[in-house]
């Protein structure tokens, strides 16, 4: 190829790359004008917002200020419960308002527990939010518990991934002797306080289940010598408390967790793709005051994916609680 000829492939690159530039460039400007061509862009948004935190419109009250022929802003005064978290709405609203260049600096009133938010826009305040607590409304809350499941011990990463969502989580350790059980005791509680223990036989089969015999139950009789208020998880039924089963287990001091009717996730059992639907459930049943039990074995991102579905549905009223737990002893005969 000649030197003429390369030049002019070089030179049609160049001009090729400038036009994909240019074009890039403007429909960027083009869809950043776009987005907030009309003020009522950032009304539409704040009303997802509203319905997204279960806010009703008879908490909502709007004031218009004219600023100008052209300019009218708009303040929402928004009355909302004690326990509803105001900072959670900011960190939240924004995430949703920041592709369309709006800021939204606030501003705390710890005596009154009230936060004011202001949207920015080129410079200009074109709304702005008050949020005032009404002790008057009682949110209902919607209890739920979840516990993780380990099949090994977690990494640092994982249990600093765990302790960073801030909720009451048993983490949950598959094992098979007492022994086990008080290696990992005293290798986790002092760095985590939320510890459960599965026991499993040889098969990695649930050790407490309706058909297990007595005869064994010895790991867990161990295990209540050596540490007596570890929590073990069940799966018996209140109705196996009667059988000869559980008058052994009321022998131990050992606290449990039922399990009997968890909600399960990423177990063999659970059909791939359900984790939508399980989720769904969970939340539906914590709404009618079911307390649901949400048994999640860990792998890969599952745990951040459940943790970003509890975020949105705490938007809604959901409260994580330690699951209920008693003593065996403590078991009606």
């Amino acid at each position: 190829m000649s030197t003429l000829n390369k030049k002019r492939i070089i030179a049609g690159l160049l001009a090729l790359s400038s036009v994909l530039a240019g074009w890039l460039l403007l429909t960027l400007e083009s869809d950043t004008d776009q987005s907030l061509r009309h003020f009522s862009t950032v009304d539409s948004l704040l009303q997802a917002h509203f319905e997204q935190f279960n806010l009703p419109e008879k908490h909502i009250t709007q004031v218009h200020h004219d600023v100008d022929s052209g300019f009218v802003r708009k303040e929402y005064h928004i009355k909302v419960s004690p326990t509803f978290s105001q900072t959670q709405f900011h960190a939240t609203l924004h995430r949703r308002l920041y592709p369309y260049d709006v800021g939204t600096p606030a501003s705390v009133d710890p005596g009154n527990q009230s936060m004011s938010i202001y949207l920015y826009y080129e410079q200009a305040i074109i709304r702005s939010l008050h949020l005032r607590m009404d002790p008057s409304l009682v949110r209902k809350r919607s209890p739920a518990s979840i516990m993780v499941v380990f099949d090994q011990p977690p990494s640092t990463e994982e249990l600093e991934q765990l302790i960073s969502f801030g909720e009451p989580i048993p983490l949950v350790f598959r094992v098979q002797t007492a022994l086990e059980a008080k290696q990992l005791l005293n290798a986790y509680s002092d760095r985590y306080n939320h510890l459960a223990f599965w026991f499993t036989d040889q098969d990695r089969s649930n050790l407490l289940h309706p058909e297990t015999r007595p005869s064994d139950l010895q790991p867990l009789k161990r295990l209540g010598k050596i540490s007596p208020r570890a929590q073990v998880v069940s799966f018996l039924s209140d109705s196996a408390a009667t059988t000869e089963l559980g008058n052994s287990l009321r022998k131990t001091p050992l606290q449990y967790i039922s399990a009997a009717r968890a909600l399960r996730i990423n177990f063999d059992e659970e059909q791939h793709g359900s984790f939508n639907r399980i989720l769904e459930k969970f939340e539906r049943e914590a709404q009618r005051q079911r307390h649901p039990v949400l048994l999640l074995r860990n792998s890969g991102t599952l745990l951040e994916k459940t943790h970003q579905a509890i975020l949105q549905f705490k938007q809604r009223g959901l409260t994580i609680l330690p699951p209920p737990h008693q003593d065996f002893r403590s078991v009606d005969k």
